[in-house]
């Protein structure tokens, strides 16, 4: 049984074209990615003219003397900023962004500006203050040198949405559990002499190897790659997220890279399980994956705020950095743990149901 399902997966043409289509899009952006230095520097001149006109027109305004004294400090932290740009001084730099951040923070506070949600500029304080006190590098996303493990955090977090990773697992997952009933060889896969749980074991974890296999060697290639050209990065990174109480928690990028792949890891699974259960009443591959799908489009539309619902623990990037002030968790309790515990229950209540199913079918497959 294993020889056969290993013959199944080489001889499945259709993995081998998602396999170069995921490769495509993971390594692309590492060699294409054109951002410098310069728009930074622009950035900064902008910012520092805009002041400058700022100034110059209430210069005799007596009631914008806390607002004038802020924007000249401004001004000399833009132009120390511009100084460390142009003389390569990355430390530096890092120094005077993180003043600039303080700075705003201090004023979201006392509601003397408006900008960014406050949780977002504490992570980004944090970040910083976290990058200094530890002596790391700064990494700029916007650059085309970015090392590998800040790469694989940017795929996470930024390049490839929750969804596409799920969208090419159900292709797999929909695709072999549907195997034997549309290539006509289910009769042979249930004549086999092996027990029934033996064979269903053999299957499904044929179709989760499958299709972590194939998303997992494409990380493996493009964190190689990225290695390659750009070194592999600080395992120590920070990772900002916000915590259950609402506070702002650092968290390396080895740990958010490993709770993705981990909460990525049981979704499969679990989905390997409710696909196998579909095919058991329809060896329909399009009706097996529009349903799989489903799951996925609803929880883009957080119908429910109950921190129970599958369709709230789907974004699991996001549930590791504690969601954001722009796409906040639907409960505060939907934490990394909690989620895994869930996802294991909703995998024990899919496999009971399987084999009730089977007891009823007379134990075939």
């Amino acid at each position: 049984m294993i020889k056969f399902e290993i013959i199944k997966i080489v001889r499945e043409k259709s993995l081998y074209l998602l396999f170069l289509l995921l490769l495509i899009i993971l390594i692309a952006p590492i060699f294409f990615m054109n951002g410098d230095q310069s728009f930074k520097n622009s950035q900064y001149e902008q910012r520092l003219q805009n002041n400058k006109v700022f100034l110059e027109q209430t210069k005799n305004d007596p009631t914008a003397r806390k607002v004038i004294a802020e924007a000249k400090q401004e001004n000399s932290y833009f132009e120390e900023a511009l100084g460390a740009l142009k003389n390569n001084d990355n430390e530096k730099l890092l120094q005077v962004e993180y003043k600039l951040e303080v700075a705003l923070l201090n004023s979201m506070k006392e509601g003397s500006v408006v900008a960014a949600p406050q949780i977002e500029q504490e992570k980004k304080v944090s970040e910083l203050d976290y990058l200094i006190s530890h002596k790391i590098e700064q990494v700029d996303y916007s650059l085309n040198k970015i090392p590998a493990m800040n790469y694989l955090y940017y795929v996470f977090s930024d390049l490839l949405p929750y969804m596409y990773f799920l969208f090419v697992s159900f292709i797999i997952i929909a695709n072999f559990s549907t195997f034997e009933k549309r290539r006509k060889t289910i009769d042979f896969f249930n004549v086999s002499p092996l027990a029934t749980s033996k064979k269903l074991l053999v299957k499904i974890v044929g179709t989760i190897f499958s299709a972590l296999l194939l998303i997992y060697i494409s990380l493996a290639i493009s964190f190689v790659v990225s290695a390659l050209k750009n070194g592999i990065g600080n395992f120590n990174y920070p990772v900002s997220k916000i915590t259950e109480t609402g506070n702002v928690e650092i968290i390396s990028i080895t740990t958010f890279i490993f709770q993705c792949v981990f909460l990525f890891s049981i979704l499969v699974i679990f989905f390997s399980l409710v696909s196998y259960f579909v095919s058991l009443f329809t060896g329909n591959l399009i009706i097996n994956i529009f349903l799989l799908i489903s799951f996925v489009f609803i929880s883009n539309f957080n119908i429910t705020s109950s921190k129970y619902s599958l369709t709230n623990l789907m974004n699991f990037p996001n549930i590791v950095i504690g969601g954001t002030a722009y796409s906040p968790l639907p409960s505060t309790e939907i934490t990394f743990g909690f989620s895994v515990m869930s996802i294991v229950c909703y995998i024990a209540v899919v496999s009971v149901l399987i084999g009730i199913t089977l007891k009823l079918r007379k134990e075939t497959v």
